[in-house]
């Protein structure tokens, strides 16, 4: 009910004030799919939850989400219709963007340039990683 407190902290509820606690925001996750150079059909899982599915053309969109946490990115294509495009994800809200990593595609990993995902074992040569025959590939 008085001053006694004052200078004690960053902060002070003095003098019978009601004062509000709150924690920070957590930190939100971001993550940025585009079609790059192929347009085609892909399926984005983001903690299992089907986040973008369809037809995508060329620089348009997938998925541009943020998330409270974000266990898994997981993209599929179960047709014969090549998508290739990228993928980035930022752990600051959206103020920086790296590129995402496939822990199970074939011709590589790291991609810094392109990802192919298609329903069949065509494309590969299309993307610096590909997910192909239809397989569910996780990006972190």
């Amino acid at each position: 009910g008085d001053d006694d407190g004052l200078g004690q902290g960053s902060a002070a509820c003095l003098h019978g004030a009601s004062c509000v606690l709150s924690t920070p925001e957590p930190h939100l996750f971001c993550v940025k799919i585009l079609t790059a150079s192929a347009s085609g059909t892909v399926s984005v899982h983001v903690n299992g939850v089907l986040e973008a599915t369809g037809s995508y053309s060329y620089g348009q969109p997938v998925l541009d989400k943020c998330f409270r946490f974000l266990d898994s990115t997981v993209v599929t294509n179960p047709s014969s219709d090549v998508w290739v495009g990228t993928a980035a994800v930022s752990s600051d809200g959206g103020g920086s963007y790296s590129n995402m990593e496939c822990t199970d595609c074939v011709d590589g990993s790291a991609f810094p340039g392109t990802l192919v995902v298609n329903g069949d074992s065509n494309g590969a040569d299309k993307g610096s990683a590909a997910c192909l025959n239809g397989a569910s590939c996780t990006l972190v």
